[in-house]
Parts: C-alpha cells; sequence; structure tokens
C-alpha cells in the first residue's frame, strides 16, 4: 500500500500546532518507510506525527507526508 496525505491551513494566521492522523490495519498490515512524518503503532492502530520542520504551518501554507506499507 501507498499513502500520501497532504494539510494546508486554509485560516488567516499560521497553524502553530503539530498534527498527527490515525488509521487502523487488519492484522498483518505494518507501515514499512514514511517521509515527512514519524510513524508510531500500537497493535492494529498506527500513527502518522509531524517532524520538526513541518509541524507549524503560515496562513495558507501546507505540507504533505506519506507512507508505505504491506
Amino acid at each position: 500500500m501507498r499513502s500520501s496525505v497532504q494539510a494546508r491551513s486554509t485560516v488567516c494566521v499560521p497553524l502553530p500546532q503539530a498534527a498527527a492522523t490515525s488509521r487502523a490495519y487488519a492484522n498483518g498490515q505494518a507501515v514499512t518507510q514514511a517521509w515527512n512524518a514519524t510513524v508510531t503503532s500500537s497493535g492494529s492502530a498506527v500513527t502518522a506525527r509531524n517532524v520538526s520542520y513541518n509541524g507549524a504551518l503560515a496562513a495558507g501554507a501546507g505540507t504533505q507526508f506519506g507512507f508505505l506499507g504491506w
């Protein structure tokens, strides 16, 4: 599997907070590689969090991250 997520600030002020997204996978599925994110897992739950350079977005700015797995 391959997944790519794009986040964009649509407000007129910066977004200073870190972002995270979670997903549950079936038994045996796992994330094997990630870019622009730190990926952790616990059981079937997988969470992707921003890295140091893309956690805060200026007004109108965006970032993206993604991961590979099986």
